[in-house]
């Protein structure tokens, strides 16, 4: 059972609020870690307690998240692409400046496995925005 599915399962179990700082720490632990797949794994847990944890904590993952954005690592970045997905569906909950400045760092990579991601990024993109805006 791999890191993500044990925390993911724990997360779902618990009133985030009550613990959104030690699952914070959690987090900032992982993504600062110097191996990828603790990195990969808190860029899943980002969009699994964004939605419900208060307005500093948000920050601060927005923060986390960026950071990974131009990860050196492809693999890093690739995951950063495909949680874009889950964090389009939040809008307005997830800045959406702050998801179409991703994509823009998505779309100019130099791996064809991170680019790839765009395309599901646009769908995303397509399905939450106002007509207008798309």
């Amino acid at each position: 059972m791999s890191i993500l599915t044990i925390l993911s399962k724990l997360i779902i179990l618990i009133k985030i609020v009550d613990f959104e700082q030690p699952i914070l720490d959690i987090i900032t632990k992982l993504i600062t870690n110097e191996c990828t797949d603790p990195k990969k794994a808190a860029i899943n847990l980002i969009p699994i307690v964004y939605g419900s944890v208060n307005l500093p904590v948000k920050n601060e993952l927005i923060k986390l998240y960026k950071s990974v954005v131009s990860d050196p690592a492809p693999s890093v970045r690739k995951e950063a692409a495909i949680a874009l997905n889950d964090m389009i569906l939040t809008i307005p909950i997830v800045p959406e400046a702050m998801l179409v400045d991703a994509f823009k760092s998505f779309y100019i990579d130099t791996m064809d496995s991170v680019k790839m991601q765009c395309i599901d990024c646009c769908v995303s993109f397509s399905k939450s925005m106002q007509p207008a805006q798309v």
